[in-house]
């Protein structure tokens, strides 16, 4: 029997009002075999819940949960609400190759006040049963304007879902502003507003065109945000490694390479790590580390995804120039798949440079200025 590892990242209703920005994730993991029963799978989602934000009550029902499979079935996936759900998603995990599968959950808490619309029209207590009796006329004029309000937020939430994908773009839902292609994430602050905006039906807010309020703004969107926004839209190239230009005589020059037999002239070709089989290391012997970034900017920078990344932070690694001590056996027991061993040798390949500019440029910073040399040239 197949099992399959589900990696979760829980929402807490407090940080979707955030700017996404500043809105943190909890990432948890576990393990499941395909032949566990749906209950089982609702259970293991249960307790990650109960880690990540212990509330007071425990309730499936109180938070929105779909799955995705990067490069397969990509975001915004499907929704995992019932056991028919959960049916689909074993017959697409079966279908997975590798020896260790893995499925995205999503798990977003509803807002407290979506929360009491919905236990108020599905579960009525005594007392509001009693109300309906009484006065049926103010019951019917409430009811009908919450359920239309909850159909304006569905049909906003199918309608506006982000197609980009999660590398240069945070939310799952957006709008996009048509005269400048701008983003804005949409929370459940925003479904509300606009849904609210809808039921006027005069026209200043539709399914097409958000309500005037300041929370559709577009100008108004974090300056860190709207920098982020721009740079993955202009897919800025990640900065190159700088060129210096340098008169060496040759006596330098025979203290590194010293004269050999004469061979026939052939082209000096740098090997690459991923058609070196010897090579055991992440990061070619031939080449050094590149520039000393965080490990997620690294991640971002050259479109890992959030698999990869999640992988890493399992294994409590945080910045980039660790990535130099790591071998590729280390990360197949991490779980790395072929391809994204393939994916993550050309990415160290592209951030890291050639060992004699960096033996050069570490030689010119040293006799030059050693209190001026960046950290990566100490040798």
């Amino acid at each position: 029997v197949k099992e399959v590892t589900f990696i979760t990242s829980i929402t807490s209703a407090a940080e979707m009002k955030k700017p996404a920005s500043k809105c943190s994730l909890r990432n948890q993991t576990f393990a499941l075999n395909l032949d566990e029963p749906w209950d089982t799978m609702k259970a293991q989602i249960l307790v990650k819940i109960s880690d990540a934000l212990n509330p007071r009550l425990l309730s499936y029902e109180d938070y929105e949960v779909s799955w995705f499979i990067p490069r397969v079935f990509p975001k915004p996936g499907l929704s995992l609400l019932n056991e028919k759900d959960f049916d689909i998603l074993v017959k697409r995990a079966a279908n997975l190759k590798g020896n260790d599968p893995t499925i995205n959950v999503t798990i977003i808490q509803k807002d407290d006040r979506e929360l009491k619309e919905n236990k108020a029209m599905i579960e009525p207590t005594v007392n509001e049963k009693a109300k309906k009796r009484v006065g049926t006329k103010e019951a019917a004029a409430i009811l009908p304007g919450n359920q239309k309000n909850i159909a304006n937020i569905q049909s906003l939430r199918e309608h506006w879902i982000c197609k980009k994908p999660d590398a240069a773009c945070p939310s799952t839902h957006c709008y996009v502003d048509l005269s400048t292609d701008k983003h804005l994430p949409l929370n459940a602050e925003r479904f509300d507003c606009w849904a609210s905006a809808m039921l006027k039906d005069d026209g200043t807010a539709t399914l097409e065109k958000p309500p005037h309020h300041k929370l559709f703004d577009v100008r108004k969107i974090s300056p860190v945000l709207q920098q982020w926004l721009d740079s993955q839209n202009t897919k800025i190239p990640p900065p190159s490694a700088p060129v210096f230009n340098f008169m060496i005589g040759n006596k330098v020059l025979d203290i590194f390479c010293p004269q050999l037999p004469a061979v026939a002239a052939t082209p000096a070709v740098f090997t690459s790590h991923l058609s070196d089989p010897s090579c055991a290391t992440l990061l070619h012997p031939s080449r050094a580390q590149g520039r000393d970034i965080p490990l997620d900017e690294f991640c971002t920078t050259y479109d890992l995804g959030n698999n990869i990344h999640a992988k890493f932070i399992q294994n409590a690694y945080k910045e980039a120039r660790f990535l130099r001590f790591v071998t590729i056996t280390e990360l197949k027991e991490m779980g790395f798949q072929l391809g994204e061993i393939a994916v993550l040798c050309d990415a160290v390949e592209r951030w890291s440079v050639p060992r004699v500019l960096y033996c050069i440029m570490a030689l010119h910073w040293t006799s030059y200025d050693t209190n001026n040399c960046p950290d990566s040239m100490h040798v």
